[in-house]
This record gives structure tokens, C-alpha cells and sequence, in this order.
């Protein structure tokens, strides 16, 4: 019984570790995904959606900030859901043939610029270029756009007569390595969600962690100063390093002597749930 207390308190603890491990590793995720939620507030969408398109993405780059940052541009040109769609597949098709030569986040933003400027910017030029299309003949046909919408859609329609089709290829080739990564999305999304819930823990931990430093710092500086002292060949050097240690350890003594029923207190409760969860599952 003692043997099985052990284990299940052990197992427990591990848990416990594990969810506040989750706190730290999910940051970067959670962050993202609130960059998210702006950007779908700016653009006028819902958070579904826009995160839905986020996936898309991630699925063809399984990299979260760039996929973050391409679906942040492209929100901001105000696409609709169908020019959305066409240009994530063409967008699929430039990263199957260039890769990394052509960012997709950049080539995002400067979509978003040609189309307001009325003339190709870059990675959108190169993008045309490598397609065999003229940049001069391009910017003339944008001369001619009376809108911004027009522009849009002339570029839209355009990289899609040039890389639709590849772009299908690449995702019909590829399908379970971008099935693999958008199912990492979604694992990502539910770790996001209890990492979220242990982030207040942590902290109450951190601020724990600093409380107790700042009562041990005046005795760790003392053991500093008489570290030196021997060093130095000071004659009062190991009485000071003594005095130093002694102050250290009877601050943690103090610390944890304050803190043990509360431990014992925990753990016992956790101990008791566990064996009545486990008694009241068992045939």
C-alpha cells in the first residue's frame, strides 16, 4: 500500500510538472493566436475564420510565425473569402517551386502594397518575373484598374493563372504532411489552452521563488564577501563564511517550516482524492 501511495504521489507530481511545463512552451503559441484575434477584429472577420486560414498556412509551412505573419498581411488587404482562398492555393504553389526564396509572409505584404500603390513591389515582382510575366506589361495593366479592388483582383487572378495549378499539385502530393501539421495545430491549440490556465500558477511561483531570494540575499552576500576573505587570507574569513551559511539555513528552515502545513496538508488531501477516485472506478 505504501509502495502503491508512493507511485500514485509520484505520478501526480509528474502530472503537476508536466501541466506547469505547459505554461512556459505555450507562450509563443498563445501569443500568435492573439495576434490572431486582433487581426480578425481589424479585418472584420471572425476568429474562426481567420485562425482557420492560420492553418492553412501552417499546414503548407508548419512554421507558426510565419504562418501568423502571411495570414496577418493578407487580412489587411481586405480579400474576399473566395480571392482568400485562390490566393492561399497560389501562394502553395510559389512555396512548392521556391521555397524560402519567395517568403510567403513577404509576398503577402507586398500584394498589399501593389495593390494600393498601383505598381509591383517586392516580392510580388519576383513572383511574376519567375512566372515568365513582364513586371512592365504588369504595371501597365494596373494603370488601367479604376480601384483598389480592381488591382486586387487582377493580382489574385493572376498568380492564379500562373501557380493554381501547381499549387493544387503540391497540396494533392503533400496531403499528409499537411494533414500531420494541422493536426500539430490543433494539439498546439489545446496544450495553448492549458498551458493559458497554468500561467497564473507560475507566476504565483515566480513571485514565491523571488520572496524567499530576497530573504536569502543579505546571507548569500555576506558568503560572497567572505568567500573573497579567503581568497584574500583574511583571518575572520571562515568565521564570516559560518555566520553566512548559518543565516541562509535558518532562513530556509524558517521558509520551510512556515510552509509545511500547508505541504502536508496538500499532499494529503491529493493522496485521499486519488484512492477515493481509484476506489470508486474500481469492479
Amino acid at each position: 500500500v505504501v509502495n502503491g501511495i508512493k507511485g500514485l504521489t509520484a505520478t501526480a507530481g509528474a502530472m503537476v510538472t508536466a501541466f506547469l511545463a505547459t505554461g512556459e512552451t505555450s507562450k509563443e503559441w498563445i501569443g500568435n493566436m492573439n495576434k490572431l484575434d486582433s487581426v480578425a477584429a481589424g479585418a472584420g472577420r471572425s476568429a474562426e475564420a481567420v485562425k482557420g486560414q492560420f492553418k492553412e498556412f501552417y499546414g503548407i509551412l508548419g512554421d507558426e510565425t510565419a504562418a501568423t505573419t502571411t495570414v496577418s498581411n493578407l487580412e489587411a488587404i481586405g480579400l474576399s473569402e473566395g480571392n482568400l482562398s485562390s490566393i492561399t492555393n497560389s501562394m502553395a504553389g510559389i512555396w512548392s517551386k521556391y521555397g524560402d526564396s519567395i517568403p510567403l509572409d513577404g509576398l503577402a505584404e507586398s500584394v498589399n502594397e501593389t495593390s494600393k500603390v498601383g505598381q509591383v513591389t517586392g516580392n510580388l515582382a519576383d513572383a511574376l518575373n519567375w512566372a515568365g510575366i513582364s513586371e512592365d506589361a504588369f504595371n501597365e495593366k494596373l494603370a488601367t484598374c479604376s480601384s483598389e479592388q480592381e488591382r486586387q483582383q487582377l493580382i489574385v487572378d493572376t498568380l492564379d493563372g500562373a501557380y493554381g495549378k501547381l499549387g493544387e499539385t503540391y497540396k494533392e502530393n503533400n496531403a499528409n504532411i499537411i494533414e500531420s501539421n494541422k493536426a500539430t495545430a490543433e494539439l498546439n491549440d489545446v496544450m495553448a489552452e492549458v498551458g493559458n490556465s497554468s500561467v497564473p500558477v507560475m507566476s504565483s511561483l515566480k513571485m514565491l521563488g523571488a520572496s524567499v531570494l530576497t530573504d536569502l540575499l543579505p546571507g548569500i552576500k555576506d558568503l560572497g564577501k567572505a568567500m573573497s576573505g579567503i581568497l584574500s587570507g583574511s583571518e575572520t574569513a571562515a568565521a564570516d563564511m559560518g555566520n553566512a551559511l548559518s543565516s541562509i539555513l535558518t532562513q530556509l528552515v524558517g521558509k520551510i517550516t512556515s510552509a509545511a502545513p500547508t505541504i502536508i496538508s496538500v499532499g494529503t488531501s491529493l493522496i485521499f482524492s486519488l484512492l477515493t477516485s481509484i476506489g470508486g472506478m474500481a469492479p
